[in-house]
């Protein structure tokens, strides 16, 4: 299983699985597990799976699966085995899934923390068998046994093990994300904006979503995705399966694998920018040489449209189109996909902040770390200071540590505290060491630019089918 999955098989899967439930149960659906029927999710992976196995005409051990586990778990499993089991014991130890990896297989009811009645019933019988419990507490109460304690002897007496936690989850934690006021953005290899909010929501009147708020959570805004973090948070967010990837690709393409021409052609973008719309930032006049407009969908749609079969598309180039303007409207393709994905989060934001959309974006991951003039246009196009802050690299590795510090420092004089409860009560102090603030003046500018991202999407979609 994997969230990266885009193959024909599974996007056929997805649309069985549509056709069988229905529009309005894929709508109670997503609004129940907070994510839509995706090849990037468990549910038509697993479908698909089943099937396969159903195809053969005899099923051996080798086969079947006993129960799904995260590959942290097949580690953690081998590592906390009891000495006296056998190799076979050991391999079929089951561990529970955290909230934050049950909620990433697009299973888990994110509002009641158990896995979804109705998104189970999906599944063949022997795959509901094979689900392994869920779990609220992060830390597991074993210790390292002895064949691995002989290979990493310091960690035979003090080590403590913690069940897995989402990626994204990490990274908001590490790039100091984990309030409502701010936003994180990170762009590698692919891209995604996220914010953490408490459980429940509270001060949610209908009117921020024009939508019925039920038990203090307001609907997820079609086009994100919802993930439990803890039993006390949630992470709202979208993800791009192509951010920095689709510059690389660009780059490949353009032949500017050479570092000079590629900075040369990044330094004609940077001052294109600061310079083109010095008279008129309302619009953009590139009609010499095309008004390029770019659909980044390199390896399928993730947010907003959550379409399996999309492919990506640059229109409106001609002969007198540049290397650099190719390049940039692929930088801008994009920013503007992020931009609308803020601009759904800042929605369910509004709940958490007494009615303001005042958010800070912090940046991360190495696409933005050495590229400015990027972090200008997501400023830009969100209306929203962008701030790069010193602990910008290994954003992941950095929340990972921050989960297991709090912990453990909670967890010091007996006061026992696995749950996360109270970890963003206070806002780590941000010091930057970039900040790119929004230009109202270029409201306009990137008005345009996304209708004519969405304008173009609406176009090509059919062909998708």
């Amino acid at each position: 299983m994997s969230y990266a999955c885009n193959s024909p098989e599974i996007s056929k899967e997805c649309q069985t699985l549509k056709s069988k439930i229905g529009l309005a149960g894929a709508k109670n659906l997503y609004k129940r597990t907070g994510t839509p029927i995706h090849s990037c999710y468990a549910l038509p992976q697993l479908r698909h799976h089943y099937k396969k196995l159903s195809t053969l005409a005899q099923q051996t051990s080798a086969t079947k699966v006993h129960k799904w586990q995260t590959i942290g778990s097949i580690c953690l499993s081998r590592w906390i085995a009891k000495d006296d089991i056998t190799s076979d014991e050991s391999s079929s130890l089951c561990l529970p899934f955290s909230l934050s990896e049950a909620s990433w297989t697009g299973l888990l009811n994110y509002r009641t923390c158990e896995w979804d009645e109705e998104a189970v019933k999906l599944l063949p019988k022997e795959c509901i068998d094979a689900l392994p419990p869920i779990s609220s507490e992060m830390e597991i109460f074993y210790k390292i046994n002895s064949a691995y304690g002989v290979r990493w002897p310091e960690m035979q007496n003090h080590c403590r093990f913690f069940l897995g936690m989402g990626d994204g989850a990490c990274a908001n934690v590490g790039s100091k994300c984990s309030t409502s006021k701010r936003i994180a953005v990170t762009i590698g290899t692919s891209a995604a904006a996220r914010i953490c909010l408490p459980c429940p929501i509270l001060n949610c009147p209908q009117s921020s979503l024009d939508k019925e708020c039920v038990s203090s959570f307001p609907d997820i805004p079609l086009g994100l995705f919802c993930y439990r973090i803890s039993k006390y948070h949630i992470l709202l967010g979208g993800a791009l399966t192509d951010g920095g990837s689709v510059i690389e690709w660009a780059r490949s393409l353009l032949n500017l694998l050479d570092d000079d021409a590629f900075n040369e052609c990044m330094s004609n973008i940077t001052a294109k920018y600061a310079t083109h719309l010095s008279l008129d930032k309302t619009r953009c006049d590139d009609t010499d040489a095309g008004k390029l407009t770019c659909v980044p969908f390199l390896s399928g749609e993730r947010s907003t449209g959550f379409r399996t079969s999309a492919s990506g598309c640059i229109s409106g180039f001609n002969r007198n189109t540049t290397p650099s303007l190719f390049l940039g409207s692929c930088l801008e393709g994009v920013t503007t996909r992020i931009g609308v994905i803020i601009d759904l989060i800042l929605c369910v934001a509004v709940c958490c902040n007494n009615g303001e959309k005042d958010c800070t974006i912090i940046t991360s991951g190495t696409a933005l770390q050495h590229n400015k003039v990027w972090r200008q246009m997501i400023a830009d196009c969100t209306g929203k200071n962008v701030m790069m802050d010193e602990s910008a690299t290994e954003s992941t590795s950095r929340g990972v540590a921050r989960f297991v510090a709090f912990i453990l420092n909670e967890g010091t004089n007996g006061n026992l505290r696995s749950d996360l409860a109270g970890f963003d009560d206070k806002e780590e102090q941000l010091y930057a060491i970039d900040i790119c603030r929004s230009d109202s003046a270029m409201n306009g500018y990137w008005k345009e630019k996304i209708l004519a991202q969405e304008e173009l999407i609406t176009a090509i979609s059919p062909v998708w089918q």
